[in-house]
């Protein structure tokens, strides 16, 4: 019962936390006090986190792997306890939290007007890949969310699924600021629940999922600012819990439709392949003869297809309306900058643009074939941790880097946490809350001194972390060639570095 009580006092310490970002009637002039009030937030959050990681340290988790645990073998595995009062206590606050946020005014981001505006737009039957917001076909059509939107002289990037979901939150709620929050924070509270389904798959401490379930970046980016990422995240955990589980063909429709709420998730496709096929751990035959060779054959396309064929499908009534349905997506991801890393800004200097795109897919293509392809990277490695993998290289390469993006690697980290990579999960989580510092540029003052740093402030700490664990790892293992590691020795010593 100590653990219940002291994770009574920290709920309700954090609440009050949420409760005071309600006060100003525009974070966005007062960022100050809003990085130092997540800062806070976040300090409790990790007290927290550290309490019930902490309290199941003695019990012994089942380690993470790659494929579900089959009925056989339920019986083999530590089943352990789930303290009831304490679970309910984490998903309470998470509820209540999320609650909370979504009565604090919009002022971090507009992505939410654009939302609406566009949901619009579709219950009128037009397509907002069609006309920019600035159109003067649209003149008409104006509302009282219009003179909000941002990036008036483009069309929509946001995916079919995404659309269709605004129009939803339109219908029911018109103009009204309330409907992108809302789902948003919706969404995100049945991550938290998915996330207990896959702690249950893993037979781990359900009580882990605190460490998202009370994350203030998630609780915030979605419940305040209503970021789609929420519905992309909740369709994603369902796919990866469906591969887990033998449901090849349920998991290829859900990533297909997490793709249709965001393009991130292609990005892992291939990283789902070895599941699909059912390759069972300890099938040494299996796992040795997995290669890129085997997507050759023909009887492996069916659930990429599936996936791709899902993608297709939700363009196709967009593609009706007329005007195309690609909108500026391509525009967004080649010419947009914005808080990016230092391995772009290094490329973009030196080579310029295109050097710097063709940089970002050479690594990211690398990263992805490894993680996919490689007989002991695909099988060893969970699935969850191969898409943090995957996708914290997306971020390390972005051209554009958002506070909401770290919650595509927060949303693993009950499932993965203290299971190996230890440092490239403490990096990604110190990134969490220095990226707030990013909300700083939102001072009106020309003279503002902290100006020239935040961008060094956000990214020095995670590159060195990252950087000092790759050299220990290589330190360790200078003697050795990374292929008999990989090879003969398994994982053990790559994992932890």
């Amino acid at each position: 019962m100590k653990l219940f009580y002291l994770l009574l006092g920290m709920g309700l310490l954090l609440e009050v936390g949420f409760l005071l970002l309600i006060l100003p009637t525009n974070l966005s002039e007062q960022s100050g006090f809003y990085v130092v009030t997540f800062s806070v937030l976040f300090g409790l959050f990790l007290l927290a986190s550290y309490f019930v990681i902490k309290a199941n340290a003695a019990a012994k988790g089942f380690d993470s792997p790659s494929f579900p645990i089959l009925p056989g073998e339920l019986a083999q595995v530590t089943t352990q306890s789930r303290p009831a009062p304490v679970l309910v206590l984490i998903i309470f606050f998470a509820a209540l939290f999320r609650l909370t946020t979504v009565f604090i005014a919009p002022t971090l981001s507009t992505d939410q007007f654009r939302y609406t505006w566009e949901g619009r737009l579709v219950t009128l039957g037009i397509s907002p890949y069609r006309y920019p917001p600035s159109d003067p076909f649209l003149a008409p059509y104006h509302s009282a969310i219009w003179p909000l939107v941002q990036q008036k002289e483009t069309a929509s990037p946001y995916p079919p699924l995404a659309q269709i979901t605004s129009a939803l939150e339109y219908s029911v709620l018109g103009d009204s600021l309330y409907g992108p929050k809302i789902a948003a924070a919706f969404f995100d509270f049945l991550v938290c629940l998915a996330l207990l389904w896959l702690l249950g798959i893993y037979r781990l401490d359900l009580r882990r999922v605190i460490l998202y379930a009370w994350c203030p970046l998630p609780v915030i980016e979605f419940g305040q600012s209503g970021h789609n990422d929420a519905l992309m995240l909740l369709l994603l955990v369902l796919a990866v819990g469906l591969a887990l589980r033998r449901r090849p063909a349920l998991s290829a429709i859900a990533l297909g439709l997490a793709c249709l709420a965001k393009f991130t998730p292609l990005f892992g496709l291939p990283l789902f392949l070895i599941n699909w096929q059912n390759a069972a751990p300890g099938q040494a035959k299996a796992l040795a003869n997995w290669s890129w060779r085997s997507i050759l054959q023909p009887r492996n396309w069916r659930y990429p297809a599936l996936t791709l064929g899902v993608v297709v499908a939700g363009y196709l009534p967009f593609l009706v309306l007329g005007g195309g349905a690609i909108g500026s997506i391509f525009e967004y991801t080649g010419t947009w900058r914005d808080n990016e890393g230092f391995i772009y800004q290094l490329a973009f200097q030196l080579g310029g643009i295109y050097t710097a795109k063709l940089l970002s897919l050479l690594i990211l293509g690398v990263t992805i074939i490894g993680l996919s392809f490689h007989p002991t990277l695909a099988a060893k490695l969970s699935l969850p941790r191969r898409l943090m993998l995957v996708f914290g290289i997306t971020l390390l390469v972005a051209s554009t880097v958002h506070s909401w993006y770290i919650s595509w690697l927060l949303v693993w980290l009950p499932l993965e946490w203290g299971k190996g990579f230890r440092g490239w999960d403490k990096a990604w989580l110190l990134f969490a809350a220095l990226i707030q510092l990013y909300y700083l540029n939102y001072d009106a003052r020309a003279d503002f001194p902290l100006r020239p740093w935040i961008n060094p402030l956000e990214y020095w700490p995670l590159h060195l972390l990252i950087g000092w664990n790759i050299y220990a790892w290589w330190k360790m293992n200078r003697k050795e060639d990374l292929n008999l590691i990989l090879g003969k020795k398994g994982l053990s010593e790559y994992e932890n570095f």
